[in-house]
């Protein structure tokens, strides 16, 4: 992976650069409204995961 790819991906911090790094490093099409398609909201015991654990994953 070419250096300049690797910081791009670094610098992902949050929900919003995650969506322009798809759209300007891969160039895939997702617009605003596509957005909130991308996640889904799980409670911690769909997922197998101990709610005391689930604290201390963000």
């Amino acid at each position: 992976m070419p250096t300049n790819e690797f910081s791009d991906i670094q610098s992902i911090r949050d929900f919003p650069s995650l969506i322009k790094y798809m759209r300007t490093g891969l160039g895939w099409p997702v617009d605003d409204e596509q957005a909130e398609d991308l996640y889904f909201d799980y409670r911690p015991a769909e997922l197998g995961i101990d709610d005391r654990l689930a604290l201390n994953i963000r």
